[in-house]
């Protein structure tokens, strides 16, 4: 059997500390566009969705509050400070 291809995909999520700061440097350093935010059912936002549109084609980017799975992503990117 021969390996799948892969002919697109369709989003990346990305587990965040902080909701709010992460939303403003997706926001202000990749343009990201949010289309959904997703609260819980304390109706506190934990989550969102929207597009990177200089991506071609647009690349769908969620966001979603989870501290604890953040900490492995600390520091995987020091050349760009949020």
């Amino acid at each position: 059997m021969g390996a799948a291809a892969i002919i697109g995909i369709h989003h990346v999520k990305f587990p965040v500390s902080d909701l709010q700061t992460s939303r403003e440097w997706y926001e202000r350093v990749l343009g990201l566009q949010v289309l959904v935010d997703f609260p819980d059912a304390d109706g506190v936002v934990r989550g969102l969705a929207g597009l990177l549109p200089g991506a071609q084609p647009p690349l769908g980017v969620a966001l979603r509050e989870n501290p604890s799975a953040a900490t492995g992503n600390k520091g995987s990117t020091r050349s760009v400070s949020p």
